[in-house]
């Protein structure tokens, strides 16, 4: 069984077709430090 696959360009925004795909990997680089942070040090509600 053979499976097939495309090799990612790296921002999985371009790979889904998005607009403004460069800004969008920006937006979630610079958001998940700022979102896990928190709930690494115990500090956010569950």
């Amino acid at each position: 069984m053979t499976i097939e696959h495309e090799k990612s360009s790296g921002n999985v925004f371009t790979d889904l077709g998005f607009p403004h795909s460069e800004q969008k990997l920006l937006k979630a680089k610079l958001t998940a430090p700022i979102y896990w942070l928190p709930k690494n040090r115990g500090l956010a509600h569950t």
